[in-house]
Parts: C-alpha cells; structure tokens; sequence
C-alpha cells in the first residue's frame, strides 16, 4: 500500500533506481522468501500438511499475479512453490 505525505518523497522516488538501493531490497526479500520456504518444510506432519498446501499455493498465486516470471529466480520460486501442490495425486 503505497502512502502519500505532504512535503515528503517516498523511497520508490529517492532511490527506486539507485543499484545499491534495489540490491538491498533483493537481499531482504531473498532471505525472507528463504524464511517461508524454511517454515512451509516444516508443516510436514499429517495435521499441518493441508496449511503447507493453502500457504504454498498461495504464496505461488501473489509469486505469479505480481512477480516477472521472465527473472530466473522468480519463475523457479513459482516451480518449486507448484511442483508438490498442484498436480493432482493421481497423475504422473
């Protein structure tokens, strides 16, 4: 949500292209994505499995609705989010 404050430039306006600014932000988001995939292993036994199913998927919807899949990164965070989630049981 992005807020608007009289006499104040936001950091999209003071740095949104500043290298060592969007490096920064790279590096938080990493270890935070980092994080979560280190939680969601973690939900493993038989009553926390459907919660690691909705948290992945759904981490894998806002990955694929907001993200640039064409960066590397982004488009093996939505494959691996996917791979155990979203193909049916009985297939393949």
């Amino acid at each position: 949500m992005k807020m608007n404050c009289l006499r104040m430039d936001s950091n999209d306006t003071l740095y949104g292209l500043d290298p060592k600014y969007l490096s920064e932000l790279q590096g938080i988001f990493g270890t935070l994505v980092e994080e979560i995939l280190t939680h969601l292993k973690t939900l493993t036994t038989p009553e926390t499995t459907k919660r690691q199913t909705i948290l992945s998927l759904e981490l894998f919807q806002t990955v694929i609705g907001h993200g640039d899949l064409g960066h590397e990164k982004l488009f093996n965070l939505a494959v691996k989010l996917w791979g155990p989630h979203g193909r049916p049981k009985n297939c393949q």
